[in-house]
């Protein structure tokens, strides 16, 4: 599911199993590189999702249940590990994974930031 957010530049949206390459338990749109599905298969995932949200590049953080925030300020950027992310480069896609958790996203259209959290 995508949603439009009051700004043509921004998309939000939660993803479901379907519409990727994975199979048996992480049929089909696994995008998880931690749960010992294939990363060839994942990593197809991902791209199906990034040609989706016509983003240039998908970033996900490692996420340690903290209180750590990181700035991308590159898109070829090595993050540590956090749990929440901001940045105003164009076209990427902020990831938040969550099983018992919430993401909360925060956008200033002032300052062209976005943020996505991992709250839990």
């Amino acid at each position: 599911m995508l949603v439009s957010i009051d700004d043509e530049r921004l998309i939000a949206g939660f993803t479901t199993k379907f519409g990727g390459v994975s199979s048996k338990e992480y049929e089909s749109l696994n995008l998880a590189m931690h749960v010992g599905d294939n990363a060839s298969n994942v990593e197809k995932n991902r791209q199906i999702l990034c040609q989706k949200i016509g983003a240039n590049r998908l970033i996900f953080m490692d996420q340690i249940h903290s209180d750590k925030v990181e700035a991308l300020n590159d898109i070829n950027q090595i993050l540590d590990p956090c749990d929440s992310i901001f940045t105003g480069i164009s076209k990427v896609g902020l990831c938040v994974m969550v099983a018992d958790c919430s993401p909360v996203l925060l956008y200033d259209k002032r300052l062209n930031l976005i943020a996505a959290i991992h709250a839990g």
